[in-house]
């Protein structure tokens, strides 16, 4: 039994002492992605939703240059970016409230106003 309980400490003390290793910062922060994102994702509804699927590569390419262009980032700033935040559960799901936030807000300017008196 004391064999048990020193094994047991021993295992807690161990790996009470583990550090997880610093990430790198991302190529871009956080709230210029969660812009980035939310437009990727309107890129994304727009291909599944309104293109036809014959010209949807092209045309995704097209969108995603866009998109690149107007943050002024690469695809592999992004991909770096993602990585590092796929690392921490709790900045990924920060960083995802802001693009949600950023959707409904901007939902206001997409979706038309039903007219008065109909």
């Amino acid at each position: 039994m004391k064999i048990l309980i020193a094994t047991f400490l021993t295992i807690l003390l161990l790996s009470s002492c583990y550090k997880n290793p610093e990430l790198p910062p991302p190529a871009i922060p956080q709230q210029k992605m969660a812009d980035i994102l939310a437009d990727i994702h309107l890129v994304e509804a727009l291909l599944t939703e309104i293109v036809p699927g014959d010209k949807k590569d092209s045309l995704a390419q097209f969108y995603y240059q866009q998109v690149y262009f107007i943050h002024d980032v690469s695809g592999e700033d992004i991909e770096q970016s993602m990585e590092i935040y796929y690392q921490d559960p709790f900045i990924l799901d920060s960083l995802y409230t802001k693009v949600v936030r950023k959707l409904e807000n901007d939902k206001t300017l997409y979706v038309p106003k039903p007219k008065k008196g109909k």
